[in-house]
């Protein structure tokens, strides 16, 4: 099989992950925007996952919040808005 292929098959695997995480992660983004979310909600979601950001800060970006990967943890994500 030509690289060519193999590498376009790579990619478009690649891209189908991409836009399934994104599937995920724009619902769970919406659900954060609670007006009922406080401190402690967010420090339970930032130690599942594992990061540090300053959410109440102004250069906090719609990358960062991707970043911190909270499609890997729906469920819980969901728990935590849901009991806020």
């Amino acid at each position: 099989m030509p690289k060519e292929v193999v590498k376009g098959r790579f990619q478009h695997k690649k891209l189908q992950q991409k836009v399934k995480e994104m599937q995920t992660l724009l619902p769970l983004i919406s659900n954060l925007l609670n007006p009922a979310m406080q401190g402690r909600h967010w420090i339970k979601i930032l130690k599942l996952a594992g990061k540090q950001i300053d959410v109440t800060s102004p250069s906090t970006t719609f990358k960062d919040i991707i970043n911190l990967k909270l499609h890997n943890f729906e469920n819980e994500v969901n728990e935590i808005v849901d009991i806020a």
